[in-house]
């Protein structure tokens, strides 16, 4: 054996390093994700702000602070395609490696002055690397109550009770197939072109709001509802309803054409049934956000009929005929269009000679009768069933549903030059 004395060997000190930082974000990482606190983007983002630091603080151990803060400017511009990756692949807190790239390089610049150890710096480092989540997750905490308080003020609810009356109504009335003529399903085609609340942005937000798979992804992950974009009381709200004020005058001095009458009847249908108050309804007759039947903003509508601005009539009474809920046909009489869930508190006659003549018309012939008067004209037309209705209403597509009864008045000349 030999007689050199041997020397201990003491252990390493432990040194923080980028492998060390490496390890310490997996570590966290794993721990907060049963949480989903911010979802799926929470993890791509710790990973970008950990490579901005490792990489600062490499460069701080090779070429000093200055360097470190000219490296670290450079994550500014890689933020950029970061927050593009984020956003179409985990769809997180979009804007967040931006922030992070800019709190990192204030941090390095805010340390060169001082100098100070690596410890120091990786800590000053991490402290920064916080701030964008102190900027971003309050804004996104109150977006997911707003969600919640959302999903509570427009629950699903059943429309069963709301539409009895449907259900009692005859088989041979509501099954039957309507053989309708061309023009009368060209024109209902128009109506479920014009109304189709697929295409409206409140079904689309309510569709989000009580999606199940939505539920559980964003709204049981609480900030998670970033990835799926976001929604608003604005979004779901409904617009508000303004009472149309007759008469409505159209245009300047002209003699009227149907055109003009057709047209009328056309707006005041969509509106009437505004996609926008259907809500969502994810089976039949269950909805979420679904308003009563009734004009929205038809007085602006009916103002905007611009193609015929040169006729010159009024509009002066606007009546619903009734037809499914009673045995015989009811025509309500109100200023405007009244909502559907108030008819049974309003007045109501029977129908008048022009009306008797021209229903039987509307079931599969015709859209709209009109009949002119010395005075200006009058018109019947049809309130049918397109495939929106059918999704709560029973019955075919077609089926006659209720009418609209118009009179419209010439304005002579010597009134207009008068006003």
């Amino acid at each position: 054996m030999s007689d050199v004395p041997t020397t201990p060997v003491a252990a390493p000190s432990w040194r923080f390093s980028i492998r060390s930082l490496l390890i310490i974000t997996a570590v966290v990482s794993v721990l907060l994700a049963p949480f989903h606190w911010l979802g799926v983007g929470y993890l791509f983002n710790i990973i970008f702000s950990s490579i901005l630091i490792g990489t600062s603080v490499s460069v701080r151990h090779t070429s000093g602070l200055s360097t470190a803060a000219i490296i670290s400017a450079v994550g500014i511009l890689v933020s950029f395609p970061a927050m593009f990756l984020e956003l179409m692949i985990v769809q997180g807190l979009s804007g967040t490696p931006f922030l992070a790239g800019v709190a990192n390089f204030a941090a390095c610049l805010i340390c060169i002055p001082f100098k100070p150890k690596t410890l120091i710096y990786t800590s000053v480092l991490c402290i920064a690397g916080l701030v964008p989540y102190a900027i971003v997750i309050p804004d996104r905490y109150v977006r997911y109550r707003e969600l919640v308080d959302l999903a509570k003020t427009y629950p699903l609810e059943s429309l069963e009770t709301r539409l009895a009356f449907d259900q009692e109504i005859p088989l041979a009335r509501s099954s039957q197939k309507p053989q309708l003529s061309s023009a009368v399903d060209a024109s209902l085609v128009d109506f479920e072109q014009r109304s189709n609340h697929h295409y409206y942005r409140r079904a689309w937000a309510l569709e989000r709001l009580h999606d199940e798979t939505y539920q559980r992804f964003t709204i049981a992950e609480n900030f998670g509802a970033l990835r799926m974009g976001y929604l608003s009381k604005r979004d779901i709200q409904p617009p508000r309803r303004e009472q149309i004020k007759l008469p409505i005058q159209f245009g300047r001095p002209k003699t009227p054409t149907p055109l003009i009458y057709e047209e009328v009847h056309a707006v005041s249908i969509t509106n009437s049934f505004n996609p926008d108050m259907l809500g969502f309804s994810p089976s039949r007759r269950t909805t979420a956000g679904f308003e009563p039947h009734g004009p929205v903003d038809l007085e602006e509508r009916l103002n905007g009929i611009r193609p015929y601005a040169d006729h010159h009539l009024q509009l002066v009474r606007l009546e619903l005929v009734g037809l499914l809920k009673h045995d015989k046909p009811r025509v309500y009489i109100a200023e405007t269009i009244p909502l559907m869930n108030e008819l049974e508190t309003l007045p109501h006659r029977s129908l008048n000679a022009f009306e008797a003549q021209s229903l039987p018309q509307l079931a599969t012939e015709r859209d709209t009768v009109i009949k002119e008067t010395s005075e200006g004209a009058v018109m019947l037309g049809a309130v049918r069933a397109g495939n929106d209705c059918l999704q709560c209403h029973n019955g075919p597509r077609g089926r006659l549903l209720g009418a609209f009864s118009y009179e419209f008045r010439g304005i002579a000349e010597s009134a207009n030059v008068a006003e």
